[in-house]
């Protein structure tokens, strides 16, 4: 509710469209929509040459893509851009045949340039396009696992069938899922809020950040106050994320909740069970923490120089609080933070 559902997000759909045009190049309808997605400098007159060109030879887009440098009007510039998407389609072509669904999917938003431009914006808005392709690709390793010699082909008719699910009217009595921010001003008699995690909720990005850190408990607490007589707080031992399997503590927020207004319910199965850190790893940290000190001067491998104003512990380690000077308050694990003592801090 309330956003664009996953397959009808842009990056999914140029995705999904150069899979369909490299399983059916007769597909002009995906073709169009990729053939400059990225930026390859092919504008719409070029592709209007391209289209004349096709109706006058009675061919397919495609056919008249791969002969551009016999299209009048051409620029040598737009011909030659087009010739190197020709061959770039046929290339990954022929590999359709010999890699995994989940590989050839990578390979195609590698070598289409597409994971570059967006990783060349640098946005935070481009940073949750590339998460959206990675869960894509996160779809492909399950329908390939639960569907061994399945392909490109049968990939898109299950994404097909998804996507039909996907419009479901949700006025008959099913579950709403929504986003936190959707949520607000709204109430409901039982909610469950997932992905109960650090990393997810406070997500990654946001750690870093102490004004950041602040935004999402108040998403939190928005979270908390939509139940009215049943809230569930889950997480998971064991998250498939970006393409990797990821062990998440708890979130910080959870345990931030007096313990008398909480019924803990464990699902773990014994062999995912989270252990503690043993007591040689607990003094490596308290060592760790106890080399700085509150008035600290340290350098950061991106932030640069700084000033420590704050320690404090965490479930998932030791934390530093430092002001970047232009660049606010950053908090910090001490495990993987990339910094170090200056001189005379």
């Amino acid at each position: 509710m309330g956003g664009f559902k996953f397959y009808e997000r842009k990056e999914v759909k140029d995705a999904l469209a150069y899979l369909k045009f490299l399983l059916n190049p007769d597909d002009s309808v995906s073709l169009r929509r990729i053939i400059n997605e990225p930026k390859r400098g092919i504008g719409q007159t070029s592709l209007s040459h391209l289209e004349s060109y096709a109706r006058s030879q009675g061919i397919s887009l495609w056919e008249a893509a791969r002969r551009a440098e016999e299209v009048p009007n051409l620029s040598t510039s737009a011909s030659r851009k087009i010739s190197e998407f020709a061959r770039l389609m046929e290339g990954l072509g022929r590999e359709m045949e010999r890699m995994s669904l989940p590989e050839f999917l990578q390979a195609v938003l590698e070598r289409s340039g597409y994971l570059e431009a967006m990783a060349r914006e640098d946005s935070f808005e481009a940073q949750g396009r590339l998460e959206n392709l990675e869960e894509l690709r996160n779809a492909a390793m399950e329908f390939s696992a639960a569907n061994p010699g399945a392909g490109v082909e049968e990939f898109l008719e299950r994404v097909s069938l998804v996507a039909e699910i996907d419009l479901y009217d949700e006025e008959e009595g099913a579950v709403t899922l929504m986003t936190l921010h959707n949520a607000k001003g709204l109430e409901f008699p039982v909610v469950f809020m997932v992905g109960m995690e650090d990393g997810v909720l406070p997500h990654l990005r946001c750690m870093g950040s102490m004004e950041s850190m602040q935004e999402e408990r108040r998403l939190f607490y928005v979270g908390v106050t939509r139940a009215r007589d049943l809230l569930y707080l889950t997480g998971a031992v064991y998250r498939s994320q970006y393409g990797n399997l990821r062990m998440g503590p708890e979130s910080r927020f959870i345990r931030d909740i007096p313990p008398q207004y909480l019924e803990v319910v464990s699902s773990q199965r014994p062999d995912m069970r989270v252990t503690p850190r043993d007591e040689r790893e607990a003094r490596r940290l308290d060592m760790l923490a106890a080399s700085f000190k509150v008035g600290d001067r340290v350098r950061h491998e991106k932030w640069g120089e700084g000033l420590v104003t704050a320690l404090s512990n965490s479930r998932s380690g030791p934390e530093i609080t430092v002001n970047f000077p232009g660049k606010g308050e950053k908090l910090l694990l001490l495990e993987y933070a990339p910094i170090s003592k200056l001189n005379g801090g």
